[in-house]
């Protein structure tokens, strides 16, 4: 699938709200090193 990815510090419902609506998995204010650190025990 396709995503959309805003990078931690940057928010911006209005671009979230287009990419959802075109169908693409969108996040917003997310870093992710910070993500797989916090996940890396689950693999």
């Amino acid at each position: 699938g396709r995503g959309f990815w805003l990078q931690s510090g940057i928010i911006n419902d209005q671009a979230l709200a287009i990419t959802n609506q075109a169908g693409l998995l969108s996040v917003q204010d997310l870093c992710l090193m910070v993500e797989h650190k916090r996940l890396a025990h689950l693999l």
